[in-house]
Formats: structure tokens, C-alpha cells, sequence
């Protein structure tokens, strides 16, 4: 079991036109855990209607990895079905359709 100091999440840094984006979740890589998921397409909701932002930067804290996919520890418990899946789909819709320049 992995041991954190803080819970994995995604930090949100406004800066003028420029919305900075760190996945956090260093000591499992920056594994995406479910919260995160949420949080992504809330942040990216959030930003498409913010008409000051023009650009998103999207980084992962620590140096080991960008984002290493999905934390596999919460699957141990999950029932994947077509809710599941739903769900996955309209979080990365809302990646897919921002309007903006993402770097990643």
C-alpha cells in the first residue's frame, strides 16, 4: 500500500489568461484515482466558461511521471458497468471539447 501525505488530487493555478493544471498524486505516479477523474471534468467545465482563460497547462507533480493511468488500488472494490463507463465517457468529453489550447 502506497503511503501519502496528502490525498491524490488536482491542484487549479490561475494566473491571467492561464489556467495551470498538476495531477498530484506523485508517490503512485500521478495515477488518476476516481476523485481525480471528477475533479478533471470539473476543472475543465469550470474553465470552458471562464472567458479570461485562454490556455490550460497540464502537469504531473513530481519528477517520475505525467499521469500513469488509473490508480489500480481502486478497482479492488469497484462493479464496473455500463454506468462505469458512462461516466468515464462525459469526464473525457469535457477534456475532448474544451475550447481552448490544452498543453500537456
Amino acid at each position: 500500500m502506497t503511503t501519502r501525505s496528502t490525498p491524490p488530487c488536482l491542484d487549479l493555478t490561475l494566473e491571467g489568461a492561464i489556467a495551470r493544471i498538476t495531477f498530484n498524486n506523485p508517490a503512485a505516479r500521478n495515477a488518476m484515482t476516481w476523485p481525480m477523474y471528477e475533479e478533471l471534468k470539473s476543472i475543465c467545465d469550470a474553465l470552458a466558461k471562464n472567458d479570461s482563460v485562454r490556455v490550460a497547462i497540464f502537469r504531473g507533480a513530481g519528477d517520475k511521471a505525467f499521469v500513469s493511468g488509473s490508480d489500480i488500488e481502486q478497482f479492488v472494490n469497484l462493479q464496473k458497468d455500463e454506468a462505469y463507463e458512462v461516466a468515464v465517457d462525459d469526464i473525457f468529453h469535457s477534456l475532448h471539447t474544451y475550447p481552448y489550447p490544452l498543453l500537456l
